[in-house]
């Protein structure tokens, strides 16, 4: 095998790593984010079926509770619970393969590795490989510039200029 077959053999594998990992992201797969989006979901159907007047779905019969705590005869009320929503930019920092507390310049580094990972230039014109390196190079990009604006809202404020 020559040397340049061996790098197209790299590239190839780096694409197809890039585009597997996104996949799994857009599939849903990803464990952490499903377990917070779930959990919030089930917190969120608990309150709200614990709110008066909520309809219970099935109706089970219920078995009296007697050991409730009372204070001056009236049940004692729980504090309502602070529901924590799933982190919607999670998922771009998934996409650049960073933890949700790193540091703007390893986002940034991450960004360039993977921004030259999926270079399209690297592929012949008009072929599949090329066309899947910039639809990853773009989904990398999106990620980058959320993230960016986020963490710096001033830092896009040169991209909208208009001359």
């Amino acid at each position: 095998m020559s040397f340049g077959n061996r790098i197209r053999t790299v590239y190839l594998s780096q694409i197809k790593a890039l585009k597997d990992h996104l996949e799994r992201l857009d599939l849903g797969l990803d464990s952490e984010y499903n377990t917070a989006a779930s959990s919030f979901d089930a917190q969120k159907e608990l309150s709200e079926s614990m709110q008066p007047g909520a309809s219970v779905a099935s109706q089970t019969p219920l078995t009296p509770v007697t050991d409730i705590p009372v204070a001056n005869g009236q049940p004692l009320q729980s504090p309502p619970q602070q529901i924590a929503e799933p982190d919607p930019m999670m998922i771009h920092y998934k996409v650049l393969g960073v933890p949700r507390n790193a540091d703007i310049s390893v986002i940034k580094d991450a960004w360039m590795s993977l921004r030259q990972r999926c270079d399209p230039s690297r592929f012949p014109e008009g072929s599949e490989e090329r066309g899947t390196a910039k639809n990853i190079q773009k989904r990398v990009d999106e990620s980058w510039k959320a993230i960016r604006d986020f963490l710096d809202p001033q830092a896009g404020r040169f991209d909208k200029l208009e001359i």
